[in-house]
This record gives structure tokens, sequence and C-alpha cells, in this order.
């Protein structure tokens, strides 16, 4: 599976490959192989063929001659992917959990969690907003 994206200036191919070599089907067998390619014509069609004839050793050689990045690992693919993107790790979890409305009961505390990766300012908030009560207190 692959999809391209792209801003009007950089296109962007993301995509991964799953398949399991030879006769073997348990889960565990399963491999996986994330591509980042900059290069927004190369499709799924362009090298799904390649490891058929030579093996992901053949399919990787394929996708770096092409001047794309494949990974063995999600997170080094995530992480080249936040890079691109220029946002944090926390984005993706946003976007899974907004995708997954159903699961959403508070937008702020979702904000919190997911959106503001600095969280020292919490307490310091929290003080000024009690100094307002204070004030609030005060007869006129």
């Amino acid at each position: 599976m692959s999809a391209c994206f792209g801003d009007g200036r950089q296109p962007v191919t993301l995509g991964a490959l799953l398949w399991l070599d030879g006769t073997r089907s348990a889960m565990n067998d399963l491999k996986w192989l994330w591509l980042f390619s900059r290069d927004g014509e190369l499709g799924v069609g362009d090298w799904l063929p390649v490891p058929r004839e030579g093996g992901a050793r053949a399919l990787k050689q394929f996708l770096r001659d092409k001047g794309s990045s494949p990974h063995n690992t999600k997170s080094a693919y995530l992480a080249q992917v936040q890079r691109f993107f220029a946002v944090g790790k926390n984005a993706f979890a946003l976007l899974n959990r907004a995708a997954g409305l159903k699961q959403l009961n508070n937008v702020d505390q979702l904000f919190r969690e997911l959106v503001l990766e600095d969280k020292s300012a919490y307490k310091r908030a929290e003080e000024e907003v009690a100094g307002f009560d204070v004030l609030t207190d005060i007869p006129p």
C-alpha cells in the first residue's frame, strides 16, 4: 500500500509492503518494509514486482536507486516522516485519535495530552488561575 501527498512543490510517497517468505503463514513470519520517497511518481506498481524477482534485498536496493528510503522498522520510518512534515511524535497519535472520534471524550484533555508537548508551564498556569480566584473573593 502507498499514498502520495503533495503541497504543490514537494511530493512525497509513503508506503508499506507486507509479505511472507516461502510457505510460512504465522503472524510472526510477516515481514514489513516501510517506504519514504520524495518522488511522487514512484508508486506501488513500480516497486511491487521487484521482490518477486530478487527478494527484499533487491527491493531495498531498487528503492535506494530511486532516491527513496526503505526502513525495516516502523519507528525509523515514522521518525523520517515526522522530520519531513515538521511535526512531533504526538501528531500521529492525535491523528489516530481524531480518526476514531468515538473515543474522544474531552477535547481539552486530548489537546493537553497529545499536542502540548512541553508540560512544564502547567503548574505555573494553575498558580496564576488560583491568584485570580483570590482577587474575585475580595469584597468591593
